[in-house]
Order: C-alpha cells, then sequence, then structure tokens
C-alpha cells in the first residue's frame, strides 16, 4: 500500500462546526503528534502544540495558533468515532511494516475465591489464557492466528524461546517473511567455560574426593555454563539464590579456582598442644572447677576435635556468641584468658562493718529522704551478693539506678553513694526582693477604676515594673502563696520593711 498523507486520509471526517477559527485537520494532526510524543490529556496536547509551534508551521498554516483545551475536548468528543477510527487504520497501515507487540498481564483484582487472577496475552486483539505458567504456549498459539506478512513482532523477555522465534520466522518467504524483536536475556555474571575447565569439574565430580561444597559449586558452574536459569539451578541442587550468585560472581571476577574454593568456617581455628589439651582433661576430670571453666574447656576440646559451631551449641546447651568469644579469646589469648571468667559486675560492693552498721540505723530512724533509703537498700543487696536483675525486681528501680550506686560506691564512697545529686530546676524569673515588693503591692490602694488587686493586675504590674517580660497569674498566686510570711507581716504592722 502506498504511504498516504495524513491530511488526505482524515479529509473523509466532516466539521461539525460553520466558521472554525482553528482548523479540524490541523487540531488532528497536533493531537497525533502530541500523543505519540507522550502526551496524556488535551492539557498535554494544548501544551505541546504551543511548545513545538515553530515546527508545526513548517508544514500547517496555524493562522490562529494552537486551539485551546475546551477546543480540543469539545471537537473531538463531537467527532463520529467509528469514521476516525477508519482513517486512523487506513494511514497507519499505508506507512508500511505493522508492529504487533504481544505481552502477557495479571488483571489487578480479578481473583475470585479459588480461581485463579485472569491473565490476558495482548496482541491485536486480547485473548483469555491460563494464567502465567502457561504463557509461552498461549503466545505461540495467538501467533498461530495472525497475519505476520510483513510485520514486526515485538515481546518482552518471556518470548526469549527458540519456538517462538522459529514461529516468526517460519511465516512466509523471502521479503514477505515476518520480523522479530525479540530481547536477550543477559544475566550479569554469565559464566562461560573453557574446555578444559569444563573438563576439571566433569572429572572432580567423577572423582568423589572432594568436599560436598565443592561438588556443589561444581554443578552450579556447569549448569550456568549450559545456559540454564537460577531457578532452575536453585531447584535442580537444592540451593539458595546467594549461593548461584556468589558462585556465579566468583567464576566471573576470580576465575574457576576461586569459586570452588571454600571459605574456612571459623576465622578462629582451635588446635590444640599435647600438654594444653591434657590441662583441660585433667580440668573436667577433678571437678573442682566452676561451670564457667568446665563449659569452656569443653568447647575448646570439641572445637580441637574439628565439630561445627552449631554442633557445640547443640551439645552444650551454650549460645553461638560463648562458642565464638571462647575459639577467639583462645587464638588470641592463649588457653587460660578462654578459661579465665569474666568477673560479673565491674562495680562490686563490699561493706566494711561501721558501712553496714551505718546503712541499718538510717533505714530504722526512718528519718533520712525516700532516696537515701533506696540507695541504701541497693548497697546492702549488691554486698549480699544479689544480682542486679533481683535488685531491680525487689526495690522497683531500673537497671541504671542499681549501676550508678554501685560506681558511686566503688569510685567516691558511701557518702556519695547516698547522696541525692542536687536538682537545679529553671531559674526563677524573680529575685526574692522583686517578688516580696510583689507580694507587699497587693495590700496598697488598687489602682484607679478597680476594688482590689487581682492575680492579673499584679501579673501586668510585674511586666510594667520591667521585671519580667511576661509573668502569668498563676505565678502570681504561686508568690503570693510562697510569701504567707511577708503577707502575715504586713497584716501586723502595715508597712512593707525592705
Amino acid at each position: 500500500m502506498p504511504k498516504k498523507s495524513l491530511m488526505n486520509v482524515f479529509s473523509r471526517l466532516k466539521d461539525f462546526r460553520g466558521e472554525p477559527q482553528f482548523d479540524l485537520l490541523e487540531m488532528i494532526v497536533i493531537a497525533l503528534c502530541a500523543i505519540l510524543c507522550g502526551a496524556e490529556s488535551w492539557g498535554d496536547v494544548v501544551e505541546w502544540g504551543k511548545d513545538n509551534e515553530a515546527w508545526l508551521k513548517k508544514y500547517l498554516k496555524l493562522p490562529n495558533g494552537t486551539a485551546s483545551y475546551y477546543t480540543f475536548r469539545r471537537v473531538f468528543w463531537r467527532l463520529n468515532a467509528k469514521v476516525f477510527k477508519a482513517c486512523l487504520r487506513k494511514w497507519v497501515m499505508s506507512l508500511g511494516s505493522v508492529v504487533v507487540a504481544i505481552d502477557g498481564k495479571t488483571a489487578r483484582g480479578s481473583r475470585d475465591g479459588p480461581n485463579t487472577a485472569l491473565h490476558m496475552i495482548r496482541g491485536f486483539v486480547r485473548e483469555g489464557v491460563r494464567g502465567k505458567a502457561k504463557e509461552i504456549e498461549d503466545v505461540k498459539a495467538l501467533l498461530e492466528t495472525l497475519m505476520l506478512k510483513g510485520c514486526i513482532v515485538t515481546m518482552d523477555a518471556l518470548g526469549y524461546q527458540t519456538g517462538i522465534a522459529r514461529k516468526i520466522a517460519e511465516w512466509g518467504e523471502g521479503e514477505t517473511r515476518g520480523d522479530g524483536c525479540l530481547p536477550v536475556r543477559w544475566h550479569k555474571y554469565r559464566v562461560t567455560l573453557r574446555p578444559e575447565e569444563k573438563e576439571m569439574l566433569e572429572s572432580l565430580l567423577r572423582d568423589g574426593e572432594s568436599t560436598a561444597y565443592q561438588q556443589t559449586r561444581a554443578r552450579i558452574l556447569l549448569k550456568a555454563a549450559d545456559g540454564e536459569t537460577d531457578k532452575e539451578t536453585m531447584k535442580a541442587l537444592s540451593v539458595s539464590a546467594m549461593a548461584v550468585y556468589r558462585t556465579r560472581q566468583r567464576c566471573v571476577e576470580q576465575g574457576v579456582e576461586a569459586a570452588l574454593q571454600e571459605k574456612p568456617r571459623y576465622e578462629y581455628r582451635v588446635t590444640l598442644r599435647p600438654e594444653e589439651k591434657e590441662m583441660l582433661e585433667s580440668l573436667l576430670r577433678d571437678g573442682e572447677s566452676t561451670a564457667y571453666r568446665q563449659t569452656r574447656a569443653r568447647i575448646l576440646l570439641k572445637a580441637a576435635d574439628g565439630e561445627t559451631g552449631r554442633e557445640s551449641m547443640k551439645a552444650l546447651s551454650v549460645s553461638a556468641s560463648a562458642v565464638y568469644r571462647t575459639r577467639q579469646k583462645f587464638v588470641n589469648e592463649g588457653v587460660e584468658a578462654a578459661l579465665r571468667e569474666k568477673p560479673r559486675h565491674e562495680y562490686r560492693v563490699t561493706l566494711k562493718a561501721e558501712e553496714k552498721e551505718m546503712l541499718e540505723s538510717l533505714l530504722r530512724d526512718g528519718e533520712s529522704t525516700a532516696y537515701r533509703q533506696t540507695q541504701a537498700r541497693i548497697l546492702l543487696k549488691a554486698a549480699a551478693g544479689e544480682k542486679d536483675k533481683e535488685i531491680m525486681k525487689a526495690l522497683s528501680v531500673s537497671a541504671v539506678t542499681v549501676y550508678r550506686t554501685r560506681q558511686k560506691f566503688v569510685n567516691e564512697g558511701v557518702e556519695a553513694a547516698l547522696q541525692e545529686k542536687s536538682r537545679p530546676g529553671k531559674k526563677p524569673k524573680l529575685t526574692e526582693k522583686q517578688g516580696a515588693r510583689i507580694v507587699a503591692l497587693a495590700y496598697t490602694p488598687a489602682p484607679e477604676g478597680h476594688d482590689r488587686w487581682t492575680l492579673r493586675l499584679l501579673a501586668d504590674r510585674v511586666v510594667q515594673l520591667g521585671y519580667a517580660e511576661s509573668f502569668s497569674y498563676e505565678a502570681v498566686r504561686c508568690l503570693l502563696k510562697k510569701h504567707s510570711e511577708t503577707l502575715a507581716s504586713i497584716r501586723k504592722n502595715g508597712v512593707f520593711q525592705g
């Protein structure tokens, strides 16, 4: 079909307006060009038309420029849709090769109870299919129903299949054959093995002398080199996605040998000399050492025998941190350091007889503050060997309170541990003298127009005298209450002294 002018094709459309200010065919050209450039609304079309008006005038007259949003909306709303569709189709077909875009999508919200969601394959027409899992087969079926003579078929990554490419290529002969535009899936770490590397991996699997780790990595590399996807490799070998990814990555970046090399399970490997092993075994036989030392001795013996951290954790009911720290101490500091128990508390409380008596008398008297009594109880319980958690539960105090009391006692002594830290609070707005003057003012004659001094009047007078930038009537009430003795003196003598 020979190419046809856009304006010639759309000349079939009748303009329903009498004497239009903007030509219908020019509006159609602007709208189609704007939509091809990504416009999604009439506002976008108008904006595109105005921005490209200089270029459009090379092909169009545009005596009045670009039409407004409302003009485009009104005109296209009243056009004959069937005629417009026929004209558009005729113009597109005249351009040459037709592009057939095929893609599959699952319709959102189409799942209904046990029924699977609606999955659609879209080509020229929309067809219902059997879901994402069967999309490749349905694409092949759809291709058989389409006339692909002289067409270009585009597809997403799912179309990267030899069967689909063959179906497109087999349609017609010579110049009438279909052309496909299929994306090639490319892995960031694509494994390509040389013949000697492939032979080495296969012999490694045949010999059966290598570790299970190396055999698994060899199988991953062979499958990756054969073009299998990560999911297929994971399913066939029961390995994680991370294992497949890391093996590919190492092979590409460091080579096959690095991909097969197993990372040492422990950075801190335990190797005991005969005398050290004998010392640990005798420590367990004697039964006189603490439970802590016996557990650490067992961890070291099991580690020296080649047991993994998990096996040691399960056998001895200890944490991973305990196993790791014991290994670490042994490698860095030696067997004695690994067995040495860390003191349970950095600040251990030991009371002398007179200090203990002073604390007990402080509790008996009942004259000291609640703070001092609590601190005294903490010190007595800590000296009796109770743990911090027990003290916290018994006295309903926080861990920080117990810790700080211990710390003060060890660093500064028993008096410092009992001493309550002063709380400065907020700096008062008025000095003692200024406050006394405001109190005295309350017993002077009230301002003109008032029977007596109110709290609000006194608060305003504080600001007027320049004592403070702002002062509330509630602060005045507290001030009067605080200076109750001054009020009594004023009532008695009638004169403010000071």
